[in-house]
């Protein structure tokens, strides 16, 4: 029995869409980290808002998401082992996710998320899950590109024979 392989016009265009993918959460992953490093005095104030740590842990906290930020942005852009990247960064928007929306929960009320450091002041609100969410799915899409890749799918067009059973 034969069964199709992508063909390399489609593999081509999925590969163009993970590139984009990853261009754009490491450009948003490198402007976050640049604004919160030009002020971490003032991003560690806005971390305190969330009154979720302990102060002691503030400025630790502040320091390995911002720099974590910048150390995964140069990693999606080398491409090295480029679907645990992807699911670090997974991680990391699951992270936001779960900790934006307890905040919101417990009712608080942040004036600055803290997305972009103190520079690009925006309130935390429902928006901003939702744009957490959406970087999330594009680290997923990075995440099932590298997989299919690593796979090899698309590295070849035609029919595969299937092994008969």
């Amino acid at each position: 029995m034969e069964m199709p392989v992508e063909s390399a016009a489609a593999a081509g265009s999925r590969g163009r869409l993970v590139l984009a993918c990853r261009l754009l959460l490491a450009v948003v992953l490198l402007v976050t980290a640049t604004g919160k490093l030009l002020d971490i005095g003032g991003f560690v104030a806005v971390v305190a808002t969330y009154r979720a740590l302990p102060e002691p842990l503030l400025l630790p906290a502040a320091l390995t998401l911002t720099l974590g930020e910048l150390a995964l942005c140069l990693w999606l852009l080398s491409g090295v082992r480029l679907a645990t990247a992807a699911l670090a960064a997974v991680l990391l928007h699951v992270a936001y996710l779960v900790w934006s929306t307890a905040a919101l929960a417990r009712g608080l009320d942040i004036p600055n998320c803290g997305c972009f450091g103190v520079f690009w002041a925006r309130p935390l609100t429902w928006v901003t899950l939702v744009e957490d969410a959406v970087l999330l799915f594009v680290a997923l899409a990075i995440y099932r590109g590298a997989r299919l890749r690593a796979a090899g799918g698309g590295r070849s067009s035609g029919t595969v024979q299937a092994a008969a059973s």
